[in-house]
C-alpha cells in the first residue's frame, strides 16, 4: 500500500528549508502524521483496555522527518576514550624517545 502512494507522494515536492526533497518515506510520515498518530493512539487504548493486571510495552512510532539524528552520547565517549588513549600512547612513546637519546629513529619501526 505505502509504494502505490508513493509514487504520488513523490509528485507533491516536499521540501526542507535548504531545498532538499523528501524520500517517499518522509512524505508518507510528513502527511499522513495524524493518522499514524491516531491509529497508534487507538491501538494503546485496545492494549490498555484489552490487558490483564500484566502491563503490554507501549512501543512508539517514530516518524520520519527531516530532522537530523542525534549522536549518541555514548558513542562520542567511545571515540573520545580512543583519541585519549592514542595521545597517551604517542606521549609516552615520545617521552621513552627522548630518556634513551634514540630521537634520530624512525618511530614507525
Amino acid at each position: 500500500m505505502l509504494e502505490e502512494k508513493s509514487a504520488s507522494i513523490t509528485g507533491i515536492g516536499l521540501c526542507n528549508l535548504e531545498g532538499q526533497e523528501a524520500s517517499s518515506e518522509q512524505a508518507h510520515d510528513l502527511l499522513n502524521f495524524r493518522n499514524i498518530g491516531q491509529e497508534s493512539f487507538e491501538q494503546n487504548i485496545s492494549k490498555i483496555i484489552g490487558s490483564p493486571s500484566t502491563k503490554a510495552p507501549n512501543r512508539k512510532k517514530r516518524l520520519v522527518t527531516f530532522s537530523v539524528t542525534k549522536v549518541q552520547k555514548q558513542r562520542v565517549k567511545v571515540v573520545e576514550r580512543e583519541r585519549q588513549l592514542s595521545e597517551r600512547y604517542l606521549k609516552r612513546q615520545l617521552a621513552w624517545i627522548n630518556e634513551k637519546g634514540l630521537g634520530h629513529l624512525d618511530l614507525e619501526g
